[in-house]
């Protein structure tokens, strides 16, 4: 497993763009809704970012995957197009 900003594990992936698919997504700290909001602090939908990776985090309706954005932030996979 790969070590992410904020030492959280999980799988690297090449560089590549995700699409958010809900109204507005909040960008965090961490995996999970009680981090911080970080970078951008919210994506619209769609808005397109860069990934370098995902980790499992909080569950949030059934979907538990976050994406690591380029900046080492982190996005809910489950308000995105493309899922890890």
């Amino acid at each position: 497993l790969a070590e992410f900003a904020g030492g959280f594990k999980g799988t690297k992936v090449a560089e590549k763009d995700v699409k958010v698919n809900v109204s507005v997504l909040l960008v965090r700290s961490g995996p999970g809704t009680s981090y911080p909001f970080a970078g951008v602090q919210r994506l619209y939908q769609e808005n397109v970012f860069k990934v370098i990776g995902w980790v499992r985090g909080e569950n949030v309706d059934g979907e538990d995957r976050w994406w690591v954005s380029q900046f080492g932030n982190y996005v809910w996979a489950g308000g995105t197009a493309e899922k890890p």
